[in-house]
């Protein structure tokens, strides 16, 4: 029942699935889908993140927008963005890869103050954070990005010589593993993060 499913977050059993215009809630323990919240106006929802309290914040990469699901209700919480793809929650704060402006951004929850971290990441994708302070940043055209805790931007795998693409990643912190679905090559690689 879901046409093109993209990202996903969890929280209290409940998985989050983007499916172009909607929103799927599955119940992780019996795989079925409980709700389905239309996003009136999205065009391509992409990344999801859900934050400590299980609010659920949504890109849509075309439109511009984030959405967001609280209490059980969409409704459009940020506009004018430049091609949002990655989310990341963390502390009060949003973190999104812009694919228009190919920078990391940083929302503040509470204002909505919108502020460049580090900029020239062409094709962000997926965010995750590793810890003290930094993120990986995968970019859509084939490379894994370490940010430091000060924003520096330093690539840490490139795969383009493979023709492979790196989407959303995954980290798992206590193997300190990163996983890179490749999309057009049809596998997800493991790398082991090293300093």
């Amino acid at each position: 029942g879901i046409d093109a499913p993209k990202g996903l977050g969890l929280f209290n059993g409940r998985l989050y699935v983007t499916d172009i215009d909607k929103i799927h809630e599955i119940e992780t323990s019996s795989g079925k889908i409980t709700k389905t919240h239309k996003v009136e106006g999205a065009s391509f929802l992409n990344d999801i993140t859900v934050d400590s309290t299980g609010l659920v914040y949504v890109s849509d990469s075309n439109t511009g927008n984030i959405h967001l699901i609280e209490g059980g209700k969409v409704s459009t919480w940020l506009e004018g963005l430049k091609g949002p793809n990655g989310l990341h929650a963390e502390g009060g704060k949003l973190l999104t890869a812009l694919w228009g402006d190919k920078a990391l951004q940083q929302i503040d929850v509470a204002s909505k103050q919108v502020s460049v971290k580090t900029d020239s990441l062409e094709g962000g994708d997926g965010i995750e954070a590793i810890g003290d302070g930094a993120y990986l940043v995968s970019s859509w055209f084939g490379t894994v990005h370490h940010i430091d805790n000060d924003w520096n931007a330093f690539t840490v795998l490139d795969l383009k010589a493979d023709s492979a693409n790196a989407a959303d990643i995954e980290y798992i912190q206590e193997k300190n593993l990163l996983l890179v679905p490749t999309f057009s090559k049809n596998t997800v690689r493991a790398y082991e993060l090293s300093k």
